[in-house]
């Protein structure tokens, strides 16, 4: 008797999916991520601005997990809102560690936006940059946003064995 196979596990599937990013987060020595984001931002000098992505990322030791970042500036002078503009879209993140939970963290960040393309900047430990791919108005640019990146452990998985 012949035994069928089942479906595949979630642990599996994931790891599948995420082999291209595995291979590119070991090209590069960093964490890469790919998913969905976006930013907006209005104001001349004060004003309000904010962006978010929800990716997943890969490191080189072969951990994937679900990112989740969010930064924003509540309006305040001494970071800046010139312009106005929304794009949302894919998105691409690279990290300068070799971790995903490294990630983990609050810092401040720059975002902007212009025609189909928005991004955020953060300049923090680890240093992050995020752009997105996707329809948009006009433009804005934030001089500074605070936020924070999960990776949540529940949500990770290492696809290195």
């Amino acid at each position: 008797m012949r035994l069928k196979a089942g479906p595949a596990s979630p642990h599996t599937a994931i790891c599948a999916a995420a082999t291209p990013q595995i291979a590119a987060a070991k090209a590069t020595n960093g964490v890469v991520g790919v998913g969905a984001g976006g930013a907006f931002g209005i104001g001349a000098w004060v004003g309000v601005s904010a962006s978010a992505s929800v990716s997943l990322v890969a490191d080189p030791h072969g951990k994937v997990g679900l990112a989740v970042s969010f930064s924003g500036n509540p309006g305040t002078i001494g970071g800046g809102v010139v312009g106005a503009g929304v794009s949302a879209g894919g998105s691409i993140t690279l990290a300068n560690t070799t971790h995903i939970s490294d990630l983990n963290d609050t810092g401040t960040s720059m975002s902007g936006s212009a025609g189909g393309l928005s991004g955020s900047l953060s300049l923090d430990d680890p240093a992050t940059l995020t752009i997105n791919v996707g329809g948009g108005e006009v433009g804005h640019v934030s001089t500074l946003e605070v936020g924070g990146t999960a990776v949540p452990e529940s949500l990770s998985t290492d696809c290195s064995n």
